[in-house]
Parts: structure tokens; C-alpha cells; sequence
């Protein structure tokens, strides 16, 4: 039976209510009233930044064509310039757009589904090692300091191959010994190591992935680990992380091929371009007719759809790019930074003593 102390006494046993997670832009109340539509009319991430620019440029070349078809053409003009809209009108469905973009867009996001699922972080690796090493170790706590390090260092030399932003926060291995994660004898080694054959940027983390071997092997003859199997673990913790990195170079680098990604752009603008040219500007009722030739929506809503679904393809063709909605790579690193250092903290750590008095909760 579960009794409460006497005190009055907040007992948190999840995260604090102003800490809670939730997904940007979408509401935790789904079903109240009013909330689609606060989601409709969104800014950051939403469809109506993907293409208002677009918008704008459409708007005042379907307008121009509009005034030049009622002031700059005689009658003759006039009709065959409805002859050529109903001609374009009638050809516009034969346009293959939707199966082109389906194909395009499945491929793109299936392409991003399995990146991320294959996305390695270095807790795991950092966690095993940590609780794995005997307390009373001499050297523990710099070995400790010296095996986080080379993790998030082989991390970084990983993802700084697919990804820009980490590329332009750390240039080149002097900009990451600036950081503190790289010593002047390693990054001298590393240097040495690009310069032999078959030595390049896109090796290093395997010369990293090498030192951890070394270091656990050295860790185990020592006699330092709390049981003969802690070894082979972690062996495995940091080969899980070598192969989470290697499969998401494989997928980022094998892009898809630049011939569909025209085919489909050139389809979209054909499409665009042809609902601008064949709208019904001979509207024989007034109303009708100024809506037409000023009012463009039910011409422009499809074209700006299937541009939207574009530009979604292709934003997921690069998830670690600079758009707003790939994935920040810099806060996932400072992420992985904060994690070690709290798992650093932790070697050692004895569980705090308490009373029944000063626990909210005992059981009797």
C-alpha cells in the first residue's frame, strides 16, 4: 500500500509541465475548436512561405497577359488568342504531374525515412563505457574524459561529411582542436593519415573509430572493466556507431538522380505555365469574366499545390542542408556535447541516502 507523508510535498515524477515536449505547430489539444485553422494560417515552416515569392510572380504575369489580351490585342488578336488558351486548356491534364511527383516524393521521403532511422547518437556508447568502469580506477575519471572525446570526435568527422552547417562550424581539424575536441599530436596524425594513400577527410573517423579500439583493448588488459564481457560491449557500442554513420553516408551521398528531379520541376513549370497562358479570359458575363482575368485562384491553387509538394521532395532529399525545415545538425552535436558531459559526471556517482521521512512515497 502506497501512504503520503504528512508534508506537503510536489512530487514530480515526470518532466516539469514547462519543460514538456511538443511538436511544433502542432496543437496538444487536437480536437478543440478552432484549432485547424490556427494551424492553416501558420508562418514558420508552412506552405504559404514554400511559395509566396512564387506567388507574386505568377499573380503579375497572369495580371500582364490579362491587360495586354484587353488593351494591346484588336479582335483579331483576341480570338486566336482564345483559339491557343482553349487548345493549351485542353492538353493541360495529359501533363503526367501527379505520377511523376508521387514517384519523386515517395522516393525522397522513403530516402529520409531511412537516414533517420539510422541516425547514430553516442549516449549508448558513452553510457556503456561509463557504468561498465571500475570505480576505484587510478586514471578513471581522464579515461573517462578521453573516450567521450574521441566518440563525439568520431561523430563529427562522420556527419561534417554529408552535412554543411557543420562543415562551415568546423573548416577544417584546426578549427576542431579550437573546440577542444582534438589535441595538436592527434590532429598532426590525423594530417599525416590524409596525406598516405587512400587517406582523406572521409577516412579520419575511422582513424578515431581505431584509437577507441586501442583504448578499450588497453582498458581490458588493465583489468579495469567490472566484468571480462564488458569489453566485448562495448566493442560492439562503438561498431554500432561506425555502422549508424557509414549507413547514412551511404543514403546521403547516393542522391537521387538529377534526371528525375528535372523531369519533374520542368513538368511542374510546364504545368504552371500552361494554366497562366490557357485561362478563359473571354468570360461573357462581367463578373465572370474580372474574376478570370484578375482573380487567378482556381487556376493557380493546383500549380501551387503540386510546387509545394515539390519543394517538399526536395528538401528531403537533403535533410542536413541549410533549409529551415532539415534537421539542425549543430543543436543535435550540442545535444550529444551536453549528454557527455552529464554521463561524465556520472562515473563515480554514489546513490544519495534518504529517510523514510524525507521520502514523499514508501511503502509498507
Amino acid at each position: 500500500m502506497q501512504k503520503h507523508s504528512n508534508k506537503d510535498v510536489n512530487v514530480n515524477i515526470g518532466i516539469e509541465a514547462e519543460e514538456s515536449i511538443q511538436i511544433e505547430g502542432v496543437s496538444a489539444t487536437a480536437t478543440k475548436f478552432g484549432e485547424s485553422l490556427r494551424g492553416i494560417f501558420r508562418w514558420r515552416q508552412s506552405f504559404f512561405k514554400l511559395v509566396w515569392k512564387q506567388a507574386i510572380i505568377y499573380y503579375l504575369i497572369y495580371v500582364s497577359i490579362t491587360l495586354f489580351y484587353a488593351f494591346a490585342l484588336d479582335t483579331g488578336g483576341q480570338a486566336n488568342f482564345d483559339a491557343v488558351a482553349s487548345y493549351l486548356a485542353r492538353y493541360t491534364s495529359s501533363l503526367p504531374v501527379v505520377l511523376l511527383l508521387g514517384f519523386f516524393t515517395s522516393t525522397a521521403l522513403n530516402r529520409w525515412f531511412n537516414i533517420m532511422s539510422s541516425m547514430p547518437g553516442t549516449n549508448r556508447a558513452i553510457t556503456l563505457f561509463v557504468v561498465s568502469l571500475k570505480d576505484d580506477v587510478a586514471d578513471g575519471r581522464a579515461r573517462v574524459d578521453l573516450y567521450i572525446r574521441y566518440v563525439l570526435l568520431m561523430w563529427l568527422l562522420t556527419f561534417r561529411i554529408v552535412c554543411q552547417p557543420l562543415r562551415r562550424r568546423y573548416p577544417n581539424l584546426m578549427a576542431i582542436q579550437n573546440a577542444g575536441l582534438l589535441c595538436e599530436n592527434e590532429r598532426l596524425l590525423l594530417e599525416k593519415h590524409k596525406g598516405q594513400p587512400g587517406g582523406t577527410s572521409r577516412t579520419c573517423s575511422l582513424v578515431v573509430y581505431d584509437w577507441l579500439n586501442a583504448l578499450l583493448r588497453e582498458t581490458s588488459q588493465k583489468g579495469y572493466f567490472l566484468v571480462a564481457n564488458d569489453f566485448g560491449r562495448n566493442i560492439d557500442a562503438i561498431q554500432a556507431l561506425k555502422k549508424g554513420g557509414g549507413t547514412v553516408i551511404k543514403f546521403a551521398t547516393k542522391n537521387i538522380p538529377v534526371a528525375l528531379i528535372q523531369a519533374v520541376t520542368i513538368a511542374i513549370y510546364c504545368y504552371g505555365l500552361v494554366s497562366i497562358l490557357s485561362h478563359q479570359i473571354a468570360e461573357k458575363h462581367y463578373l465572370t469574366s474580372v474574376m478570370s482575368g484578375y482573380f487567378p485562384l482556381p487556376y493557380a491553387l493546383p500549380f501551387f499545390f503540386y510546387y509545394a509538394w515539390l519543394k517538399v521532395g526536395r528538401i528531403a532529399t537533403d535533410p542536413f542542408g541549410n533549409d529551415e525545415d532539415d534537421i539542425n545538425m549543430l543543436n543535435v552535436f550540442e545535444g550529444h556535447i551536453n549528454g557527455a558531459v552529464r554521463l561524465r559526471n556520472s562515473y563515480g556517482i554514489k546513490i544519495p541516502t534518504s529517510t523514510t521521512e524525507d521520502n514523499p512515497f514508501f511503502l509498507t
